[in-house]
């Protein structure tokens, strides 16, 4: 008879990572009854509450999150605590003897596996490492532990060929998830039997924008007599951001209070949350593989928030799943200034009108619960303990013997743009622009027209909706190069709602930092970030009185390639701007800008839009500019008023022509200034018009 196995097992910080360890020790307990399991976690996170009360003995070492930069203080510190926590390992595992480490990711599991990889080099050990990625795209420190493990457990099929030594065994999801039925749940959590129960929750340590959310929507909700919340805040308490403190603050300032108590139940932590899940009607949470799997099993609808910048995308497309199979519905976060800040959010009046949707339509909800039944994997578990008996046998697993889950690799239109880097999007949704441009008849003289055709055709391209999500998650970021990738994006694909919030972050002038300022920089929303916010407006080609003032903010700004792309802004808009004297008296000072660039847009802009004598006047001596660019610019300039009629002194012109000094620096086969003249010159003599409707020629951005 065999001596009873020992096992370790390790991953924490978040209930995402505990929880499927504490599935696989059940699942194991539950087949060799008489083996022995030790809990390794960190102190302070969430299995320092989970664990105790599973009933398993927890030991804690020390360990930190690994920094995204690798030259930094926080790589040192990473460094110093892993070897610590390396050392506190090396200890445990030499007095404890274990036959199998099983990590479930989060940094404790490093220095875990590395003391066990350190200890089986020395000949020290001979523990097999298992380790479970529950997501489709692998966390950091999986990444780099999975090349020491002998089995690497993913949840989805499309993770498989990605990691070494990994098979696909779905997520782990403890037996308690989905055991109960709904009558006995609300029961058990004193609900009444006809209330519509809403669960939400953000995970172990909670979620800002899902936390505020539910609170915003309780006035809104309000007026239903049937309804019932449950909403789990979250344990995080840090300088950053404290759940419960931050729930209460926003209750107060929305004078909730006592009346809200027959209803709303918030908590910290949902310690029975199988029975919350049995109970509810609706689950609103993120779309993480954890909760995604739980709800599935457990098999109800859902309203899913997914964090943004997660690697790969991966909450979007587990979101997208969902859609797809008729299981969940996708809110996605938006994006606001607040407090001189960039902060995500869901509107709390939209998710209250997303729940009354849902709840007044009982049969959509039950079929919504169908299909999330039909996603379940209940053999995820089975897999596990087989495959692991049979490395602790003979170190190696046999496939054909595996009771394994149905593969189902993610296949969404999502995919390439969720892996794509974030500097690379720009270029990414330009091939896309021009993939759909392809396919449309565009017309070249109709500026308003061929606008509304692309925007209409990109609104029913399914890739545009996960691109406005990425947009969002990037103009929250505090770097600049991100958010400065999310207002290029902006204004390639139109995004005529983010307007407003592109207008307030032009016209954001708080000054940067001292060290910002000392290398040349000038307020937090940089030149790069000002210009590209021009491009963007120019492109999303909405007229307004914001607009108007951010344009003539734009021409007097510090940094001349804003002042040269706010003129040209002027430009391409002019058959919507028209005749406006404020916007043609600024352009007129732009003129005497000491950039050429900064001048010629503005010529460009005048001629689009100029109508008084003054603008004539300046036009005209500006054919004996110096730069034969700039005169180039005004002789087209003075083309298009004549051709939009507006009345010039025909006489002084044709004298102009004659002191006119057409030359040009360097060679070209095509004398640019000679054919403007020309073209000129024949609007005089001739008085006809072109006609460009709607300022076609003035599309030109210097």
């Amino acid at each position: 008879m065999s001596k009873p196995k020992r096992y370790i097992v390790t991953g924490g910080g978040t209930g995402g990572h505990v929880y499927p360890a504490i599935a696989i020790a059940d699942a194991i307990r539950n087949d060799q009854p008489d083996c022995q399991i030790l809990y390794v976690g960190t102190r302070g996170r969430a299995e320092e509450k989970i664990v105790p009360k599973r009933g398993y003995p927890l030991h804690f070492v020390h360990a930190v999150g690994m920094p995204s930069r690798p030259l930094s203080w926080a790589m040192l510190r990473f460094a110093f605590f892993l070897f610590w926590g390396i050392s506190e390992s090396m200890f445990i595992l030499i007095t404890k003897r274990p036959h199998a480490i099983i990590g479930t990711g989060g940094y404790v599991s490093a220095p875990v596996v590395f003391a066990t990889v350190i200890l089986r080099k020395l000949r020290l050990s001979k523990a097999v490492i298992a380790i479970h990625e529950q997501n489709i795209a692998a966390g950091r420190l999986n990444w780099q532990v999975a090349r020491f493990a002998d089995v690497v457990w993913v949840s989805f099929a499309g993770t498989e060929p990605v990691l070494a030594n990994s098979i696909f065994v779905g997520y782990p999801v403890r037996k308690e998830i989905g055991a109960t039925d709904r009558a006995e749940a609300k029961t058990k959590l004193g609900v009444p039997a006809d209330a519509s129960l809403v669960f939400a929750f953000g995970g172990s340590l909670g979620a800002r924008t899902i936390n505020r959310a539910v609170i915003d929507a309780l006035p809104h909700l309000s007026k239903r007599d049937d309804l019932w919340v449950i909403h789990g805040m979250g344990i995080q308490q840090s300088d950053e951001y404290d759940s419960i403190a931050d729930c209460q603050t926003r209750l107060a300032s929305l004078g909730l209070g006592q009346e809200l108590s027959n209803w709303y139940h918030p908590c910290d932590f949902v310690y029975d949350i199988e029975d919350v899940y049995a109970a509810a009607d609706i689950v609103i949470g993120r779309a993480g593989a954890g909760t995604v799997t739980e709800v599935c099993s457990v098999g109800r609808a859902s309203l899913l928030i997914p964090k943004a910048n997660l690697p790969g995308d991966h909450q979007v497309l587990n979101a997208r799943e969902m859609v797809r199979a008729g299981a969940s519905e996708i809110i996605y976060e938006d994006v606001a200034i607040s407090d001189e800040q960039t902060v995500e959010f869901v509107d709390g009046k939209a998710l209250s009108k997303k729940i009354e949707t849902m709840l007044s339509d009982r049969e959509r909800l039950g079929a919504m619960e169908r299909a999330a039944e039909s996603l379940a994997a209940p053999h995820s578990l089975k897999a596990i303990v087989t495959s692991l008996e049979q490395l602790l046998a003979d170190r190696r697993i046999d496939l054909a013997k595996l009771h394994r889950p149905e593969g189902t690799s993610i296949q969404d239109s999502y995919n390439d743009l969720a892996h794509t880097p974030t500097e690379a999007l720009p270029s990414a949704v330009e091939r896309l622009i021009a993939e759909i441009e392809s396919g449309l008849e565009l017309p070249e003289d109709n500026p308003g027209k061929r606008r509304e055709l692309l925007s209409s055709a990109l609104l029913m391209d399914d890739r545009t909706d996960y691109l406005k999500y990425r947009i969002n998650s990037l103009l929250a970021s505090s770097a600049w190069q991100i958010r400065n990738v999310g207002v290029k994006l902006a204004g390639l694909l139109m995004y005529t709602e983010k307007l407003p919030f592109l207008l307030e972050m032009f016209n954001d002038r708080r000054v940067a930092k001292w060290w910002l300022r000392a290398l040349g920089g000038d307020f937090v929303q940089n030149g790069f970030i000002r210009r590209n916010s021009m491009l963007a407006i120019t492109r999303i080609a909405v007229w307004s009185p914001q607009v108007k003032d951010a344009l003539l903010l734009g021409l007097e700004d510090p940094y001349f390639e804003v002042r040269a792309w706010a003129a040209g802004a002027v430009g391409v808009l002019a058959w919507q701007v028209q005749s406006d004297p404020d916007m043609e008296s600024s352009l007129l000072r732009a003129t005497y800008d000491r950039y050429f660039e900064v001048c010629q847009s503005a010529v460009n802009a005048l001629g689009a839009i100029g109508v008084s004598p003054l603008t004539e006047t300046r036009i005209r001596d500006l054919w004996l500019d110096p730069n034969w660019k700039i005169r180039e610019e005004a002789i087209s300039a003075a083309a298009s008023m004549v051709d939009r009629g507006v009345a010039v002194d025909t006489e002084l012109f044709e004298k102009a022509m004659s002191e006119l000094l057409v030359t040009s620096e360097g060679f070209a086969p095509l004398f640019q200034l000679k054919k403007s003249l020309n073209r000129f010159a024949h609007l005089l003599r001739n008085g006809s018009r072109l006609g460009n409707d709607g300022g076609a020629d003035a599309v030109s951005l210097g």
